[in-house]
């Protein structure tokens, strides 16, 4: 259930420690959402987003949810008059863009349709050894720029494999940053990498776009999660 409800605005100090509040809940409608491929048939499995975000930009909660078979998926109980706005993130799928959307009047059916994404593959590797670093996540960012033209503001990762090889098949035609968690300088190389702002290198994802990249190994966190 995507029911929610705002209260009014509450002072906490120390005179007022406590407050009671009631809080009323109403029915809502439901928000359907369809998501179809670059060729106009439904994309299963997509994640969704629905954000709500209250007027002070305090109160924000999400829903995350995919894609079924048809390509659609469902949020119930959505309030239309709940004062704020609410917001929706769509994929990326494996091969096809994300995008980020406000949605001004959620009683109204959306349908989406994703961009067939474009690839960047890559080698990580120690910078003192030269060997390959597996299981490290890497993500890419949109780089200094490039958010006026974007359709997708998320973060997008993938992880290096035994061979420290990694592959993304899910980004736009813009330039992005590459992180990895716990690293304060990635070396990066190769035909994919191009000079950005501040002397920071970044990334163009295109047909032949590879690149390699240098991290201390020590630095890197420990696996984790998507």
């Amino acid at each position: 259930s995507e029911a929610r409800a705002l209260s009014d605005e509450l002072t906490i100090n120390e005179e007022h420690p406590l407050h009671e509040i009631e809080l009323h809940f109403v029915e809502g409608a439901p928000f359907a959402v369809q998501v179809l491929g670059p060729d106009g048939s439904p994309a299963s499995g997509i994640p969704l987003q629905f954000e709500y975000t209250s007027p002070t930009h305090q109160s924000t909660s999400r829903a995350r949810k995919a894609t079924g078979p048809d390509g659609r998926f469902v949020f119930e109980h959505v309030d239309p008059q709940l004062p704020g706005h609410y917001s929706l993130a769509v994929g990326p799928g494996e091969e096809l863009c994300g995008a980020s959307l406000k949605v001004d009047d959620p009683t109204v059916p959306l349908t989406v349709q994703l961009e067939q994404g474009q690839s960047l593959q890559g080698v990580l590797i120690d910078r003192q050894t030269q060997q390959p670093i597996a299981d490290v996540r890497i993500m890419a960012l949109l780089a200094s720029g490039e958010y006026d033209r974007a359709r997708y503001y998320g973060l997008i990762s993938t992880r290096s494999d035994a061979a420290g090889h990694f592959e993304f098949h899910n980004l736009e035609s813009l330039r992005y940053r590459l992180v990895v968690y716990g690293v304060n300088k990635l070396e990066i190389s190769g035909p994919g990498a191009t000079p950005g702002e501040n002397g920071e290198t970044v990334v163009q994802p295109g047909q032949d776009a590879s690149v390699t990249v240098a991290i201390t190994r020590s630095e890197a966190s420990a696996p984790g999660g998507d």
